[in-house]
């Protein structure tokens, strides 16, 4: 079942999620954007008791969550990894 997580920062290459995501540093996932019908394949590079930073693993598909996200909110919810 997937868990609401929240973008706290998105940039072409990644994204830090909250709260951490329960998986291991290294472990890949999918990151599951209903709105956007995208399910894009990431990996977590780094966690924090704040939450977790994960790459994405294909081109593009930060540049198409950043605009989303900028044009919601500074934060927004949405199902964490799931698979992880």
């Amino acid at each position: 079942m997937p868990t609401v997580c929240r973008i706290e920062d998105v940039s072409p290459g990644g994204a830090f999620l909250s709260p951490r995501l329960d998986a291991a540093d290294g472990a890949v996932a999918v990151l599951e954007i209903p709105e956007l019908l995208i399910r894009a394949e990431v990996r977590i590079v780094r966690s924090t008791p704040a939450g977790s930073g994960v790459e994405f693993l294909k081109d593009g598909i930060g540049a198409i969550v950043a605009g989303w996200v900028q044009g919601r909110s500074s934060a927004t919810d949405l199902p964490s990894p799931g698979g992880a």
